[in-house]
Order: structure tokens, then sequence, then C-alpha cells
């Protein structure tokens, strides 16, 4: 199956011509003295120091426990008029503690970036709801964010240049078309990472991601119904980066009943994935293989009232693998710019379980007074979809297939706290993995044991 790739226009320094942008229309606003009573300037900032520690890492090739301090800073502004606003957002995120030996990457370090830069512009249309357009480098966040999203409890967060537009009529519809490009956090070299060195962040047109996007809550009534499509075309620059030249289309659909006390809640999303792609992202590399992968989330719920609000859901999470490397198709799901944190476990040193290769039931409580506190205890059991690819973020992997597909239960829990209101908030939580039969007889098994991860976060907000 081939899909043909994106257009590529001239690579510019998108960056460049969004700060220029947006300094001109800043400087346009701020002359028009004549209307200051219509203009309004927003800032706020977010500081998040997290220390968090893998004890018996997991990851084959690696060895021994990794800990890791990071400083995560976001300062954002807005200056809107009328109908339209200019919005940036700086962060700076670092490590501390980690070593040559420890699983470094850009997922948690980005110093002084501006992940967003954009302008937007609404328009209120008298028949019909309201339509906007934004255009610069931002965040996104589509549908159950499990495609496409913002990262929250990963120190570092996906962003995009390019156009979003969205429509939302006046029941309550919306309609989100995008097309982007998505950022290169830099630097990627460890020794770089280590150094918390300084570099700016870039996109081009080698890696474009679009989307389609339609949500409504009057299909079906008392239920949320979306359908959605996205499109990953990325290639190889031998000066910048390797990629596996994905060239994906993702189709898929949701149906949610959101929880309310004394009620029962569902939730089911599902997709299919189709196009070409390698194997890996090495530079010898080069057969671009079919895919046709797939992937389902499912659950149920039902919360309960009092001075403790109590959800219990149970769970299920479905992702295709590989099942033979030989046949030149590559299945394994791939899931996109989506967190998995809100489904599959804490990431950043953790990040075990990824939506792919995976059969996965689970059971969660949430417990949440509504004012200061709140907590989740939650458990699943971990199957391969595929015998012959890896398992997870692990790199274990047994090409015979010979293996056993129980890779093991995992048991994690959060708990949070307002010791400020809406000022400060201190969070800490915990993952175990007792590995199953699969990593008693997989051949490149590290043999560390259990891995045991635990976090603790303080959170300021001004």
């Amino acid at each position: 199956m081939k899909i043909p790739g994106m257009i590529k226009p001239c690579p510019l320094r998108v960056s460049t011509i969004l700060l220029l942008f947006g300094l001109i229309c800043q400087a346009t606003l701020a002359a028009d003295e004549s209307d200051n009573s219509e203009l309004e300037f927003d800032i706020s900032a977010l500081h998040k120091t997290r220390f968090e520690v893998l004890d018996n890492q997991f990851r084959a090739g690696l060895n021994g426990s990794d800990q890791l301090l990071t400083l995560f800073t976001s300062l954002r502004g807005e200056v809107k008029y009328k109908n339209t606003s200019i919005v940036a957002e700086l962060i700076d995120a670092r490590g501390y503690f980690a070593d040559e030996g420890s699983f470094l990457t850009s997922a948690f370090v980005n110093t002084l970036e501006p992940v967003q830069a954009y302008i937007q512009h609404r328009v209120p249309l008298e028949s019909d709801g309201e339509f906007d357009v934004q255009f610069g480098r931002f965040t996104m966040d589509i549908g159950s964010r499990r495609l496409v999203g913002r990262n929250v409890f990963r120190t570092t967060v996906n962003a995009f240049a390019g156009i979003r537009s969205n429509w939302k009529s006046s029941n309550g519809d919306v309609f989100t078309a995008f097309y982007t490009l998505p950022q290169e956090r830099l630097p990627g070299d460890l020794d770089s990472l280590l150094d918390n060195d300084f570099e700016f962040d870039d996109q081009d047109f080698d890696q474009q991601l679009w989307g389609l996007f339609y949500q409504s809550k009057q299909l079906i009534s008392g239920l949320t119904t979306e359908a959605y499509v996205f499109g990953l075309h990325e290639s190889d620059d031998a000066s910048e980066r390797e990629t596996r030249n994905r060239q994906l289309i993702t189709p898929g659909v949701r149906l949610l009943k959101a929880p309310q006390v004394g009620q029962w809640d569902f939730e089911i999303e599902g997709g299919i994935q189709f196009g070409q792609q390698r194997a890996t992202n090495a530079p010898t590399d080069r057969d671009d293989l079919d895919t046709l992968a797939g992937f389902v989330h499912a659950e149920s719920g039902y919360t309960f009232g009092g001075p403790i609000e109590t959800r219990v859901s149970l769970e299920f999470e479905y992702a295709s693998g590989d099942d033979d490397p030989t046949d030149g198709n590559f299945d394994n799901f791939d899931g996109l710019f989506g967190p998995i944190r809100g489904d599959l476990g804490p990431t950043n040193l953790y990040t075990l379980i990824p939506r792919t290769n995976l059969i996965s039931p689970g059971l969660r409580v949430e417990l949440n007074t509504g004012k200061r506190w709140d907590a989740m205890v939650g458990w699943r059991a971990a199957f391969l979809a595929a015998s012959r690819s890896p398992f997870g973020n692990t790199g274990v992997v047994d090409l015979s297939g010979e293996s056993s597909r129980y890779a093991g239960q995992q048991l994690e829990f959060r708990a949070r706290y307002w010791l400020w209101q809406d000022r400060v908030r201190f969070e800490t939580g915990a993952a175990f993995f007792f590995q199953g039969d699969f990593f008693d007889t997989a051949p490149n098994v590290n043999g560390e044991g259990d891995p045991a991860y635990y976090y603790s976060d303080l959170h300021f907000y001004f």
C-alpha cells in the first residue's frame, strides 16, 4: 500500500517568522491608544519540581537504578484585542542527578523553549456558533488526547507549528481541522542533555501531521460522539535525523457517557491505522513495510456519592503488534503524539507500557473530596498482542515467539493535596511492575528483577 508523500515547500525557519509576526502584531495593537479599553492582557506561570527514582531498570541493555530531579517552569502570556489574541508560552525543563548510564532523552530536558507563539482570530457567526483560526506554534488536545495531546505528567510537552481552525455550533457541535509540523526537541544527544545545554527546537516539512476531528453531543442523546482521522507523513534527512519513514493514516471513533454521581458511565474508543513504515529508524533500514494496525480502549465505571466521591471502573486496552517480522508487514500500532499517563501509568523515567503490542485488562479506583485532595489506585495485567514483537518500552523480545505472552501485572497509585488552594499542590505516586513468564524466558532480559518507580512533585501556580 502506497500513500503519496506531502508537498515539501521551502524549509523556512518557522519559529523566526512567528516571532517577527508576533512582535509586529503586538506593536500594532499597542499603538492603537484610542481603543486601549478593549485591550486585555493575561499572564500566568507554573513551576514544578519533581524527584523520581526507578529501581531495577527494565530496559534491555541497561541496568541498575535511575534517579532524576527535574525542574519545569512555564510562563504564558496573552494579549487580546477584540476578537484577536496573541499567545506566547516559554518553558524551561532541566534535569539533574542523571549519569552516563541513565535513560535520559529530550522528553526530560528542553531548555528555554518557546513552545507556543501564535495568533488566533475568532469570528462570531450570526447564523450558527463561532469560528476561529490560529496560526503559529501551539500545543493541542484533540478529543481523548490518546493520539494527539499536550503532555501533563511528562516534563516536556508536544508542540506543533502550523494552522488550526475550530468551528463550534450553537448546539455544542465542534469541528477541528489542522495542518502542522511537529516540533523536534533539541538537543538530542546524551552529553548535551546531561549538561542541560540550550538549543532552539526545530520543525520542518520532513515531518507533517494533519487531522480532522468532529464531536457532537446531539447525535445520540446523553452521549458524546467523536470521529476523527489523523495523517502522519515523514521522511529521512540524513543531515538532521533518521526516521521510520512513517506514512500513516489513522481514522477512529469514540463514544462517551461522562461519569456522574449515582450513575454508570462508559467509554469506548477505537481506531485503525494503515499505510507504510519501517521497522526501525536505523540508517541501514530502507525497507518500507505495509501497515495495518489498530487499537481499542474500553471502560465502564460507577460513581458513588458521599463525603468522598468514589468511582470504580473496569478498563481494557488493546493495541496491535507485529505477528511476523519476516512477512513484509509491520503491524505495531503507533500512538502518534498521544500521552499515555491517563490510561497506562506514569511516564518520564518509567514509561513502561505504551499503546502498542498490548492486551491489558485493568481495574481503577478514584477518590475525590472535591476540595483539597484526591487519590487513585490502579491495577492492570499486561499481555503481548504479538509474541514476536518487543513488549512495551522494555526492548525485550523473543523473535522465535516461543516465550509466554504474559508480561506481568502493574500496580500504581497517586495522591494529590492542595497545601494552598489553587496555588501550591503536592503530588506523590508509585508504580510497581511484577514481571510475568515472558521475562523468565525472553533471551535479552537484563535480569534486574521487578521494576519499582517512585515520584514526588511540588506544583506552584501563579
